[in-house]
């Protein structure tokens, strides 16, 4: 019972990769999107307050919280067991029936994604191609724009009919 096993080294080192891998996977990267996703709503909130803008927790979500958001609506669930009990079926079946509808209504298009690689784009490209300076800031003018303008811009009827 006291004898040695000896391995050869290439199969300690895909066992040591896979419990390196394990460790970062279930310990060292959530926190770190804790950490990050703390500072990154630290950053809003202050962007919220100092320029009175609203950036919508729908455009940060990620596509899978929205669908559970969906799923899990009281009256998505009142439908869901009301399919049920119509079509005599057992619950778990029209749940899974409605996950499926609310992966199709929820769009794959990552707006967190679009705007983060836009937003990176446009500040390179704005750089290379102008030097921006700063000069004076008018703070009472700033305040005095509605949060809103822009939505209602894309909300007012065509001049074409």
């Amino acid at each position: 019972m006291s004898s040695t096993v000896t391995l050869p080294i290439w199969l300690l080192a895909i066992v040591a990769a896979l419990a390196l891998w394990s460790v970062l996977d279930r310990l060292l990267i959530p926190s770190a999107r804790w950490l990050l996703r703390r500072r990154i709503n630290r950053a809003i909130d202050e962007l919220n307050t100092r320029l009175k803008l609203r950036i919508q927790p729908l455009k940060l979500a990620k596509r899978q919280a929205l669908i559970d958001h969906l799923v899990f609506d009281p009256d998505v669930l009142r439908a869901i067991e009301d399919d049920a009990a119509q079509n005599g079926v057992p619950r778990e079946i029209a749940q899974a029936r409605a996950r499926r509808y609310a992966r199709e209504i929820v769009p794959s298009f990552s707006h967190y994604a679009y705007f983060g690689v836009g937003t990176r784009i446009a500040r390179f490209v704005s750089t290379y191609l102008y030097r921006v300076r700063l000069g004076y800031l008018d703070e009472k003018a700033l305040q005095a724009v509605d949060p809103d303008a822009l939505l209602r811009q894309f909300d007012r009827p065509s001049i074409d009919g």
